[in-house]
């Protein structure tokens, strides 16, 4: 893995994290949103919804929020689609059902 790739894997880890203990009506709304702002472009609304559900959903998001704020300034439209599915699939794969295989 190269540090671009860890940078996408740490963003999905951390969504993950981030949504675990969210309803699953929840996670499909802020899925729905985020999905919707990627097919568009519309990163401002990306960030926007996403740096909104952090904070509702994690005690501590400041080292999360600091590192999307770093990206958001670097991103190209490109990045941007590569950003955006990291967050989306951490999102998706949260659910507690999938922890543990029990």
């Amino acid at each position: 893995m190269n540090e671009t790739d860890d940078k996408w894997y740490w963003l999905k880890e951390k969504a993950k994290s981030a949504f675990v203990n969210t309803s699953e009506n929840y996670r499909q709304k802020i899925l729905y949103n985020l999905l919707n702002a990627t097919k568009t472009g519309y990163q401002k609304r990306f960030f926007d919804i996403l740096l909104r559900a952090l904070v509702a959903n994690l005690e501590d998001s400041k080292e999360l929020a600091e590192k999307i704020s770093e990206l958001q300034l670097q991103i190209n439209n490109k990045d941007f689609e590569k950003f955006s599915y990291s967050i989306i699939l951490g999102i998706m794969t949260s659910s507690k059902k999938q922890t543990g295989g029990n």
